[in-house]
C-alpha cells in the first residue's frame, strides 16, 4: 500500500447504538434523592469540624463592637433624618 491508497481509503462509519436510558421509577428517584441528602449532611458535618469557633472572650468583644456601631449609625441616621425633615418643613 502506498501513500495514495492510505489517503484515499474511505472510513466506513458504523452506526453507534445509543445507550438505553433507564426509566427512573419513583423508588429509584427517591433512593437517589435520599443518598444526596445523606451526602449533604456528611459534607456539612465535615465542614463544621474545620470551623475555628471563637472563644467566649472574642465573642463578647465582637458583639460589643457590633452593638456600639449599630447605636452610632442609628444616632447618625436619626440626626440626618431630623435635619432633612426640618429643611423640608421650612421649604413647604
Amino acid at each position: 500500500m502506498d501513500k495514495k491508497d492510505i489517503n484515499n481509503k474511505s472510513v466506513s462509519a458504523s452506526p453507534r447504538k445509543e445507550p438505553e436510558k433507564k426509566k427512573e421509577t419513583k423508588e429509584n428517584s427517591f433512593a437517589k434523592f435520599s443518598r444526596m441528602i445523606i451526602q449533604f449532611f456528611r459534607d456539612a458535618k465535615m465542614e463544621l469540624k474545620k470551623v475555628k469557633w471563637p472563644t467566649r472572650k472574642e465573642l463578647l468583644a465582637t458583639t460589643t463592637m457590633v452593638l456600639i456601631l449599630v447605636i452610632i449609625v442609628g444616632l447618625f441616621l436619626g440626626l440626618v433624618d431630623h435635619i432633612l425633615m426640618k429643611i423640608i418643613t421650612i421649604i413647604i
